[in-house]
């Protein structure tokens, strides 16, 4: 599929989903979300913060919650974006041509109330780094270089 460039060009190449997408954005746009564009997909976000995303591929389309891990989930349709990597995310993949509309909405709607309550999860990165020997005698030894380090 071609990466999109702007939103125009995102509702163009993904036409053979656009009333689907039309249907998704209508929903979130009504909650109050101010529709950006970031990674090639419509993104959604509240007072700059990614709240939802959609996509499309060629057999469905998606939405993101870019913190759904804390979503109740009640309908169980959210999976982990990429098992084993995403942490945060989840999506809920549309395969059919139908949206529940009021259920999309309460998803939103939660996801909104998440944000506006901070819920977030810090990825934890690992920074330490073991150095290798013939680095740490350098900078031993040029202390102008460990200060610049």
């Amino acid at each position: 599929m071609k990466m999109s460039k702007s939103l125009d060009e995102f509702w163009e190449v993904n036409a053979h989903h656009k009333a689907q997408l039309n249907t998704l954005r209508t929903i979130i746009m009504s909650c109050g979300l101010t529709e950006t564009f970031k990674w090639a997909f419509p993104t959604y976000t509240l007072g700059g913060k990614n709240v939802v995303a959609l996509g499309s591929f060629k057999e469905h389309y998606a939405i993101w919650f870019f913190q759904g891990v804390f979503l109740r989930d009640e309908a169980s349709v959210l999976s982990n974006a990429q098992e084993g990597k995403t942490k945060a995310m989840r999506h809920w993949k549309f395969t059919a041509p139908h949206i529940d509309a009021d259920l999309v909405k309460t998803y939103v709607l939660e996801a909104i109330d998440n944000q506006k309550a901070g819920l977030e999860l810090k990825v934890e990165r690992n920074t330490s780094y073991a150095l290798p020997t013939e680095l740490k005698e350098l900078l031993a030894t040029h202390t102008d270089l460990g200060k610049a380090f």
